[in-house]
């Protein structure tokens, strides 16, 4: 009886050591979130930053690493919940198109888009509003090394965000353009709000920020209401930039070559061709130089046809093609697909995940 009675004991002294290490396993999981907006809502309860990790599935190498090296340690989760609400949002490597994705999925795919996400894994860190200010990924040194790496993105955010709400005018355009050299790239169009402030800190461009930030902010949107077909929009922000900003060499070359796309659409071949000697003459060396004396050529021909009533040919020689579809593309120019290094390689990863759902 003594005996048994004593297995019993060593048995629940089993069995409650178990549970605490199924505890220990699965409390990590338990911090991480999966809703963005309910994270959120409770970082603004909590006045904590947001943390959120894109990360992938079906076996992506360094998703997994991260995951096992930093994400599932209970010493992680510990101390980053200190600082941060944390949130983690799993996508598959082969995207689904929007009629085999769930409701679940697509908004996961929607956020990725709104974060500009181009690789996995991708770390940011979110303001308490859920305002990305910067971005990582995995980083070597296990536990310590990713959160040396986010709090030093934290600390550098905070001590920008201090200096420029006690600067003003030019100064305070330096400073917030100072912190976005600090962003990775990809993600700059997200902080159109900063942009707009280095352009009201410095309305007399004494610093060259207020051009710089200018054309940043208005080609973009002039792309998207041309690739939209806003062709009206879209040279009403040409015009702008022309009028206002007023670039010079090849910036202005990459605005007339631009429009001239407008014009294109329109089948404007005057307005066309006219644009594309603005364009040459603009930096009579620059890189577009070779395929604008190509279109001045291919729809000087079309515009002479156009202007006799005859039916508009796009081109049946092989240049014609060649140079018709340039033109048909090159909104590709204007905002080249947004690219980021892969982790331990020099290959980029080019296919933006805005454009998962299909």
């Amino acid at each position: 009886m003594m005996r048994r009675k004593g297995m019993n004991v060593r048995w629940l002294n089993l069995m409650a050591t178990w549970a605490l290490a199924c505890a220990s396993m699965t409390a990590s999981a338990g911090v991480w979130m999966e809703d963005f907006d309910a994270a959120v809502a409770k970082s603004k309860e909590e006045n904590k930053q947001v943390l959120l990790v894109f990360s992938g599935m079906d076996g992506d190498q360094w998703s997994d690493k991260l995951d096992a090296e930093v994400l599932d340690q209970d010493e992680f989760t510990s101390k980053a919940a200190q600082d941060f609400i944390l949130v983690r949002i799993k996508l598959p490597l082969q995207p689904k198109k929007r009629e085999e994705a769930s409701e679940e999925e697509r908004k996961r795919y929607e956020l990725a888009g709104d974060f500009l996400l181009t690789k996995l894994p991708c770390i940011y860190l979110c303001t308490p509003d859920g305002q990305p200010y910067n971005a990582t990924d995995y980083q070597e040194g296990g536990i310590e090394g990713n959160l040396k790496k986010i709090e030093d993105m934290r600390k550098s955010h905070d001590d920008a965000m201090q200096l420029i709400e006690n600067s003003e005018g030019p100064e305070r355009a330096k400073l917030i353009e100072e912190w976005l050299q600090t962003i990775p790239a990809p993600i700059h169009p997200l902080f159109e709000d900063e942009m707009n402030m280095i352009i009201a800190s410095d309305p007399n461009n004494e610093t060259g920020l207020w051009h710089k930030y200018k054309m940043q902010m208005l080609l973009p949107k002039a792309y998207k209401a041309r690739a939209s077909g806003q062709l009206d929009e879209a040279e009403a922000i040409y015009m702008q930039l022309l009028n206002e900003v007023k670039p010079e060499g090849e910036e202005l070359q990459k605005v007339y070559y631009e429009l001239g796309d407008v014009y294109y659409q329109r089948r404007d071949y005057e307005k066309l061709l006219r644009n594309c000697r603005l364009a040459i003459e603009a930096a009579p060396e620059g890189n577009l130089v070779s395929i604008l004396n190509e279109m001045t050529e291919v729809f000087t021909k079309q515009y002479e046809e156009q202007k006799q009533g005859h039916s508009i040919d796009d081109g049946t020689s092989e240049t014609q093609k060649n140079v018709v579809s340039e033109v048909e593309v090159y909104e590709t120019e204007v905002e080249p697909e947004v690219v980021t290094p892969d982790v331990k390689s020099d290959v980029y990863i080019t296919t933006p995940t805005s454009h998962m759902v299909e």
